[in-house]
Parts: C-alpha cells; structure tokens; sequence
C-alpha cells in the first residue's frame, strides 16, 4: 500500500498515538508537498518516506519508542531541513538512513540514540553541525564507511560521550572540514590527535537560566550547579531545563544565595 497510488494532493499527514508501525515504502515517492507528525507509540521507520522529494517537515513526539530508521527510510527528502528525534527512544540510525537530505541543516539526535551507521547523512550538503549523545557507542562502520561522506559544510561536531567509536579508523571518519569538541581523554580526542582535526576540550555540557536571577551549569565532571540569587522557577519533571541531559547527572551543587 502507498499513499502515492491513490491521492497526488495530500499536504498533511498526522499519525496518530497508538500506531506502532507503517507500511513498509507506504509514502515512497510522494512528489507534492507535504509535512507528517509521527507518534510517539511509533517503534521503526522502514523506507517509508524515501524519495518524498517535497517533504517538508517531520514531527517526531518528543517522548517515544522508536527503535531503528532503516537503511533509505527518508532519502532523497531533498527538501526537509530539520530532524529531531524523541529524546527518550534507543534509536538506531540505519545506513542512508537521510541519504541526499540536501537541504538538512539542523539534526537533534535523541539522548538515548544507540548508534549512526554509515553513510546515515550522506551528501547532507548543507548540514553545518551536529551533537553525538553519550548513548552513542559506533558511529560509522569500519567496513562501510563514515556517517557523515559528502557532509561538505560540516564544521562542529560535538561528542557528549567519552567512548563513542568513531568509524571508519582513518582520516575518512570526520570530515576534515569539522572541528571536533570532546572531552579531555575521549576517544573524539583521540581521534582528532590520529587525524589532524582541530580538537577543543568541552568544560561545560549545557547551561541556562532557571529563574529571573539564577543559572544552571552542567559541567563535564556531571556536576549540576545552580548560581545567582532568589527563587528557583518552579518546573514541573519534565519542564526542567536541563531535563534532556539528566543521564549525565552525577551530583548538583546550589549555591549561597539562591
């Protein structure tokens, strides 16, 4: 079954909750313009949107369980510009998974993201930076080669993970056009010293206000430190800023005057 067979005039898609799986290839080769919303009960993405040449935008819920986007799931989507996949969902991104995306320019990997195989941002031309989550252990493969080939305009690629294997082991892992941010000992360090890449040591993973006088710095060690003066906003769990980073949390300090 394909969406394509029947109706050439579908600007809207919204998958509702409850939905586990799509029908394999079920939107391939939609040629108009159209933008989809994806639940969060969604576990796999299998070809579904390959050569969505006019796909526009796709939202993933924030909070959900999908497992793997397969090999070609959303290549050729020449013009999508913007990924962000649910924060608390092991996904694993299969090769070419955004083969040819070549308008993506902005990919938020969700904090629980397993793995990147190869070829998964290949030729995503105009994609300049991207955040590997400490859950990450490959990216790449050593046989097939990097995530990131043809990725011209990448510049930063930051590695919030101390271990992540960066495949292929050569110069071919990162492109050379990228400064690689890690942290002091990491295998991104590492890499960069083998490679010849521009290496800076990240100090502080995020930070932000959490009232009308007072920061939040989450520092590499895992330290959590809330500074300034008055009363802390009041957030619900999930409305916490540094909510998406809590895997790192290894202890919080908060200090006189707040």
């Amino acid at each position: 079954w394909n969406v394509a067979d029947y109706n050439d005039s579908v600007t809207k898609i919204i998958v509702e909750e409850g939905v586990t799986a799509l029908c394999k290839k079920a939107f391939n080769s939609l040629t108009q313009e159209f933008t989809i919303s994806l639940p969060g009960t969604l576990t796999k993405i299998d070809g579904d949107f390959n050569k969505c040449t006019k796909l526009t935008s796709v939202t993933f819920a924030e909070e959900g369980s999908l497992k793997n986007i397969y090999a070609w799931s959303f290549s050729g989507c020449s013009a999508l510009k913007e990924v962000k996949l649910p924060n608390n969902a092991e996904t694993k991104v299969h090769n070419a998974a955004f083969n040819n995306c070549w308008a993506l320019n902005y990919v938020t990997l969700g904090d629980k993201t397993t793995s990147i195989l190869e070829n998964a941002f290949n030729n995503c031309s105009a994609l300049t930076e991207i955040v590997i989550p400490a859950s990450v252990a490959t990216l790449g493969d050593a046989t097939n080669g990097s995530a990131f080939t043809g990725c011209s305009a990448l510049s930063k690629v930051t590695f919030l993970g101390a271990d992540t294997e960066i495949l292929p082991a050569d110069a071919n892992g990162i492109p050379s056009s990228a400064t690689i941010y890690g942290f002091k000992g990491s295998t991104a360090e590492t890499y960069a010293s083998d490679y010849n890449r521009t290496f800076v040591r990240i100090t502080t993973v995020a930070s932000g206000t959490c009232g009308e006088n007072l920061t939040w710095t989450l520092c590499a060690n895992g330290e959590l430190v809330i500074s300034g003066t008055g009363d802390m906003a009041d957030f619900e769990f999930e409305d916490a800023p540094w909510y998406n980073y809590r895997s790192f949390f290894e202890s919080v300090k908060i200090k006189n005057g707040a």
